[in-house]
């Protein structure tokens, strides 16, 4: 067992909208056309939009502004009108398909069925023969506020340049999201960070991974107690989750240095500051007992975790030492160091 960590020491987002949706990134090139739309078997999405006359009488019109759930880097979600278990995904330059003939595009059930649950994964396409038109793909409604911020790659261009309609990477609102999430997750109950895990592990034997260089990638469903998970990409089915690269993306360890700067963008209180910290704290210790509980460990293997979570200040308050060598020797006593 882990013993619940105090916090003893002092240390001198863009805000997401209620009840917002979110979906995880299709696997680009990995799906397979399962079933044309005129084949005997579907699975649930395909089956509906055939029912409903969904291209011709759906698509477009669900593809509006107000319909708009969220965009990343060049990808834009929509809701769907009439279906709650299912979004559009886009690319952004398509506007939405204006402008482009629909009527000899088709759906395409591309439903994993060894990925059980959901992970606002691909599950159809409706695509043209024609290889100039663009392909929409139906994803999984997965739900919750995102996690903490994304990386700079996705809010500046190769410039460094701000992109339009975004918030500098310290903007106070980034700032205040970010430490709302971390609030968030110190109070998810245990169960979340065990069926979390138990997710990854799912999705493991699926032979999908997590991609964990977006903290975006987690939603946090406050009202359900429950970390949800999206953007998933193929693996060899080998390897095994990478839980100290997850759980650094889980903290966004790399943003602390920018909440914390006098200089990145509004200076944050002294309490507010503490309350970040140990919160960061609060969620390494669940997030390990979850791992102790489902029988996995951390890998010194792991970039991200070995230069960044396990070197951080937080994680030092957690194992009470701030020497590397002291820390791998403590994660090996309490089981969670491979």
């Amino acid at each position: 067992m882990i013993n619940k960590i105090n916090f003893l020491g002092k240390i001198h987002s863009v805000q997401s909208k209620k009840n917002e949706h979110f979906q995880a990134k299709p696997i680009e090139n990995d799906c397979f056309i399962k079933n044309k739309s005129n084949d005997k078997k579907h699975h649930q999405f395909a089956k509906w939009a055939i029912e409903t006359n969904f291209i011709q009488s759906g698509l477009k019109q669900s593809m509006t502004d107000e319909n708009t759930l969220g965009q990343g880097f060049t990808n834009k979600v929509y809701k769907i009108n009439g279906n709650n278990d299912f979004v559009i995904r886009l690319a952004k330059r398509y506007e939405g398909l204006k402008d482009i003939d629909i009527s000899d595009y088709n759906i395409y059930d591309d439903e994993d069925e060894k990925l059980e649950g959901n992970y606002g994964q691909c599950v159809a396409r409706v695509k043209s023969e024609d290889i100039t038109k663009p392909t929409i793909e139906i994803l999984k409604m997965q739900y919750g506020k995102a996690n903490s911020n994304p990386p700079p790659s996705a809010i500046y261009d190769e410039n460094g340049n701000l992109k339009p309609n975004c918030l500098p990477y310290g903007a106070k609102e980034r700032k205040e999201h970010y430490a709302k999430s971390l609030e968030t997750l110190a109070y998810m109950s245990q169960e979340s960070y065990n069926d979390l895990i138990k997710a990854l592990l799912a999705a493991n034997e699926a032979n999908y991974k997590f991609d964990y260089y977006n903290s975006n990638n987690f939603l946090l469903d406050e009202k359900n107690q429950k970390i949800n998970i999206i953007d998933l990409e193929k693996n060899n089915g080998i390897e095994k989750p990478d839980f100290g690269n997850i759980l650094y993306c889980l903290c966004n360890i790399d943003y602390l240095s920018t909440y914390l700067s006098k200089i990145d963008g509004p200076e944050m209180s002294e309490e507010d500051c503490d309350k970040v910290f140990e919160n960061t704290v609060k969620i390494i210790n669940k997030f390990s007992k979850a791992l102790i509980d489902n029988q996995q460990k951390f890998s010194m293997e792991e970039y991200e975790f070995v230069t960044k979570m396990l070197s951080s200040t937080p994680m030092s308050f957690f194992l009470r030492t701030f020497s590397t060598e002291e820390k791998c020797k403590k994660l090996k006593e309490m089981n969670l160091l491979e």
